[in-house]
Formats: structure tokens, C-alpha cells, sequence
């Protein structure tokens, strides 16, 4: 039996891999999952891997150990038909660690989309996505479309066994948390962009919800400064889900629109969700940061 390899970078990427899993045009396969793990629950992982897909092994590698010049890490089989991995320009170092007949890749998010905007690949490289139609003046590039439908199908599937919170009325808008930005900005300016928001959507009539990062804990300041201003129409919610999208497509119905500055999940909620964005800049991104934010701009148009 033929054997793929998907390496994950975590939740998002795991649900999107057992997508491409179970896509296989007929062929029957036996598919391994490598996840990487960083700031994220191993256990938690394995659990949300196995609900999406029936792996026939998962497997984890520290962060530390796979972002390097040559990946710390052998897995038990030594040779593979297919390996799906996120970033083009590790190609080097995956296919120098799991050396396979094909090696293909799949977005792990506005990251990856950045990586082949840059001509980070070699030609006829594949990339296996949501949004293909941004690559279509790409002549050297293959971007084949992940099924939206069936990611959606998941996604609603699993809300059942998170039970993400729910929310009251149908006026409401949601701000993608803000948990600050190590060593990237001035997280007083952030702080202030979002309040700045936040209060613009409240004297607009809207019931705001400010939505907590899945990854950083919430800023502590921002959140006290907004609780305790009785003129701003609020609400903080935490959802234990492993992405924000299960959260989003529970109350689907019951919101406005999203808004934030940059995310995989602004530039997903209308086509998977159903759901309208809205984005705000900020004067304090990093050129990494400001270089996603135009990839966004890219792909919402």
C-alpha cells in the first residue's frame, strides 16, 4: 500500500491535511501525520488529528527540532510515495529528512501563501489550497483547489464535541482577540487601535465581542480598559476549541462580521463560515507582519 507523510504546523493545518487525505482520487493509501509543536497541547493535538481523520500513526516533533538546517527528527518509515508539507522554502530540509517519490505542499495559512508569492519553490512545484486563483498568473506553479465544502462538512461536525460558546441576538460584531505581539511591536499602539475599534463598533450599535486568540493569552491591560468602560457595548469570550472557526461557524447566524487587522481566519470566514469581514490597519506591524497583511489584501480581493 502506498504511504503519505502530512506534516502539520498544528490545528489548522491538521484539519486541512485530513481534507487532502481523504481526497485521493480512488488510490488507497496509508497516511501518517507529523505535527509541530509549538505553544500548542500534544494530548489536545492528537485528539483533534484523530477526530478528523483515522491516521494510521501521528506523530510529534518539537519546534526547535524541525525549523533548523537539518531537521532533528527520523520517522520510523524511511521512504515515502507522497509528503505533503507547509513551507516551499524548507524543501531542502524535508526532502533531505523524508525522502519520498513526490513532495507536494499545502497551506498552513497566510505564511504559505506568502512563501510562494516570493517565488520561494521550483517550478511545477504543487500547492494544494483554498484560494488558488491568486497564484493564476503564476505559469510554473500548480495550485490545486482543497475542497471548501468538505472543510466546512468537518468543521460542523466537530462543533459537537467542542461546544464552542454561543451568542445572544443577532447584532453583533466580532473582533479577533489581540494577545500582543512579542518582540514585533509596541503593544501600546495595538492596544489602543483595538479600543479604538471596539468602541467605533459599539456607538455604531453593534454588540461588540472581542474573541480570544487560540495561540497568545489576552492582553491584560487592554482587557481591564475595556471592561471597565461602561460606554462601550462588550463582551470578552474565551472558546476552549483548538481553532476560532468552530466558534464562528456555530454563530454563524448570529454575526455581522468579523473584524482585525491580519489572520488566515479573516481572509476564510466568508467562504467557509458565510460570514463578512472587516479590516482595520495598525501603524505598528512588523515588515514580516506588514508583508502577511498584503497577502491578505490579495486574497480577500
Amino acid at each position: 500500500m502506498k504511504k503519505r507523510l502530512f506534516i502539520s504546523t498544528g490545528f489548522y493545518s491538521s484539519l486541512l491535511a485530513s481534507v487532502l487525505a481523504e481526497s485521493s482520487c480512488g488510490e488507497i493509501y496509508e497516511n501518517h501525520l507529523l505535527i509541530t509543536i509549538d505553544r500548542q497541547n500534544i494530548e489536545s493535538n492528537k485528539i483533534w488529528a484523530f477526530r478528523l481523520h483515522h491516521w494510521e500513526s501521528i506523530d510529534f516533533v518539537g519546534h526547535e527540532q524541525y525549523y533548523n538546517e537539518k531537521i532533528d527528527y527520523h520517522h520510523n518509515i524511511p521512504f515515502f510515495d507522497e509528503v505533503f508539507s507547509p513551507f516551499p522554502e524548507m524543501l531542502l530540509t524535508v526532502t533531505s529528512a523524508f525522502p519520498a517519490d513526490r513532495h507536494f505542499f499545502y497551506e498552513e495559512g497566510l505564511t504559505s501563501y506568502y512563501q510562494f508569492l516570493n517565488k520561494q519553490y521550483l517550478p511545477e512545484a504543487k500547492f494544494f489550497c483554498l484560494h488558488p486563483f491568486i497564484y493564476n498568473d503564476f505559469h510554473d506553479l500548480i495550485s490545486i483547489p482543497i475542497s471548501i465544502e468538505k472543510v466546512r462538512d468537518k468543521l460542523q461536525c466537530l462543533v459537537r464535541c467542542y461546544i464552542p460558546p454561543s451568542l445572544e441576538g443577532t447584532n453583533n460584531v466580532v473582533i479577533i482577540g489581540h494577545g500582543g505581539f512579542p518582540d514585533e511591536n509596541s503593544n501600546r499602539i495595538i492596544r489602543d487601535e483595538y479600543i479604538d475599534i471596539i468602541k467605533r463598533k459599539s456607538k455604531q450599535g453593534y454588540n461588540v465581542v472581542l474573541l480570544a486568540h487560540t495561540r497568545y493569552p489576552i492582553d491584560d491591560e487592554l482587557l481591564n480598559r475595556l471592561k471597565y468602560d461602561l460606554s462601550i457595548n462588550f463582551n470578552f469570550i474565551y472558546s476552549d476549541a483548538p481553532i476560532s472557526d468552530l466558534f464562528l461557524i456555530k454563530n454563524s447566524h448570529k454575526i455581522k462580521y468579523i473584524a482585525g487587522i491580519y489572520s488566515t481566519l479573516l481572509v476564510n470566514s466568508k467562504v467557509i463560515c458565510g460570514i463578512n469581514t472587516f479590516i482595520f490597519d495598525s501603524a505598528a506591524l512588523s515588515e514580516r507582519q506588514r508583508a502577511l497583511f498584503e497577502v491578505q489584501s490579495c486574497l480577500l480581493k
